[in-house]
């Protein structure tokens, strides 16, 4: 096994014994250095990831990006590969992430696929989506904010795409991808007032309709079948869920 050890793997985890056996298992034949961020998980993730390789640290929920630096912060290695718990490398992404001439000016994009109850997405713009994943700590880390965190990095950083995939095994059921977007709508609007921005009347009324519009027809959700359908649904109804927890705590 070709193990390279200048490279540590950060993942953040809330009671996700389903997949993390399998992701850190993908993650072995380029790391000696795994390193796990549970937040309080109440199932078999901790036991689970420390027999599979992990070193485990416990740090209450502060957020995204704060949970993942924190995972920085305990890597041996210079180079971090950032994955979620529900995520495994593809043998294509293993290959090159072994074989690349890695730069510290340059920061890596990973293709990200998901699977949704069983099924490959490959539109409702959620296919191809790129990841800035793979990156030299020492000129990058993740924001603060409190959805869709995204790396901080100079401006003279180049961004380099890898071949292969992160397989992401999101959503389990429908009921699954409902609860998520709940909880990213509530943290949108909490993004929101932190920020001074509330949603305007235009968007109130008419960004939910535009979003189901946008995802169904425009990044053809439709050849999907009736999940790019289901998806779209879902998608129009986190941003109402965020326009009325907005309202609840103004």
């Amino acid at each position: 096994m070709n193990v390279n050890h200048n490279i540590s793997a950060v993942i953040i985890a809330c009671n996700e014994e389903k997949l993390i056996q399998k992701c850190i298992e993908s993650i072995l034949p380029i790391t000696n250095d795994i390193i796990v961020v549970d937040s309080g998980s109440h199932d078999n993730t901790v036991s689970i990831a420390e027999k599979t390789g992990a070193r485990v640290f416990y740090m209450p929920w502060e957020g995204y990006g704060a949970n993942k630096n924190y995972g920085i912060s305990k890597a041996n290695h210079q180079w971090i590969l950032s994955i979620d718990a529900d995520e495994i490398l593809d043998q294509d992404l293993i290959n090159d992430i072994k074989t690349i001439n890695k730069n510290s000016h340059t920061i890596y994009k990973i293709k990200s696929l998901v699977n949704y109850n069983g099924k490959w997405i490959h539109h409702c713009g959620w296919y191809p989506a790129w990841k800035l994943r793979f990156f030299d700590k020492s000129v990058a880390k993740w924001n603060l904010d409190p959805v869709h965190e995204s790396l901080i990095y100079p401006t003279n950083i180049t961004l380099h795409e890898l071949n292969g995939q992160l397989l992401h095994y999101s959503y389990n059921s429908v009921e699954d991808h409902k609860e998520k977007a709940t909880k990213y709508g509530r943290l949108k609007a909490e993004s929101w007032l932190k920020n001074g921005k509330p949603p305007s009347i235009i968007k109130r009324f008419f960004c939910p309709t535009f979003k189901f519009v946008r995802t169904y027809f425009f990044k053809f959700g439709f050849l999907d079948g009736k999940e790019g359908f289901i998806i779209s649904k879902i998608d129009a109804n986190m941003i109402r869920t965020a326009i009325t927890h907005f309202d609840q705590i103004k």
